[in-house]
């Protein structure tokens, strides 16, 4: 019978036509070790997958099946709340992960394969966030307030603008482990649905005599505030 380092270091040859290329991948954290500008994670049982837009990662096509790989997270790809997200991860912790497939070279002088994240692998991540966010702006949109009014123009619309564009941008670099790309398309339109509808209803109270009086509001504050299209 083959040793264990053999058999892995043949099927992880699987990945060599893939070298360079995006791929998504599932397995098991089995340990981790930090360097100064990145922490490599040792996943095992990984299986990894063509990266393809449209299609969710249950549906992709599998590349290969190994007994463990190498994956590299540089930290300044990271945010704050993504690199807490990463330092939470725990040993035997089943993780979804997506990167470059990338040579690298052992001590010994041999070379294996890995996979090292890029900045569109926390995509995913940073949708979760900004849904949870706009979650939380709608809650307050019952407060009829200046605050609330420049928060949802100046702030929400911009930066759903942006993920929307990052989407776009993406193509195949996109993760889609929880969606595929018109799942987050159409997501990121009704957020913004949600929120004109609150900006509406915002100025329509503020607007209105007879509602400035219910609400206890002193004068039409949101003349003061232009929509963000007409800045």
């Amino acid at each position: 019978m083959e040793s264990t380092k053999k058999r892995c270091r043949r099927t992880r040859y699987a990945l060599t036509p893939y070298i360079n290329q995006f791929v998504l991948g599932r397995g098991w954290v089995e340990g981790w070790e930090d360097y100064d500008d990145a922490r490599r994670f040792y996943i095992k049982y990984p299986t990894i997958k063509k990266a393809d837009k449209n299609l969710t990662f249950d549906k992709q096509q599998v590349i290969s099946k190994e007994h463990h790989i190498n994956l590299f997270l540089p930290f300044n790809q990271m945010n704050e709340k993504e690199l807490e997200l990463v330092k939470g991860v725990k040993m035997y912790d089943c993780i979804t992960f997506s990167g470059r497939i990338q040579e690298y070279w052992r001590k010994d002088g041999t070379y294996d394969l890995s996979v090292k994240s890029i900045p569109q692998s926390y995509m995913e991540d940073m949708i979760a966030m900004i849904h949870k966010e706009i979650k939380s702006t709608i809650k307050k949109a019952g407060a009829i307030t200046p605050d609330t009014l420049m928060v949802m123009e100046y702030y929400t619309k911009p930066k759903l603008n942006a993920i929307d564009k990052k989407i776009d941008d993406a193509g195949d670099l996109l993760p889609t482990f929880n969606g595929d790309y018109q799942y987050y398309k159409n997501e990121v339109k009704e957020w913004k649905n949600a929120i004109d509808i609150c900006i509406n209803h915002i100025r329509s109270v503020s607007s209105n005599r007879k509602f400035r009086r219910r609400y206890g509001i002193k004068e039409n504050f949101a003349q003061y505030y232009p929509p963000y299209e007409k800045l």
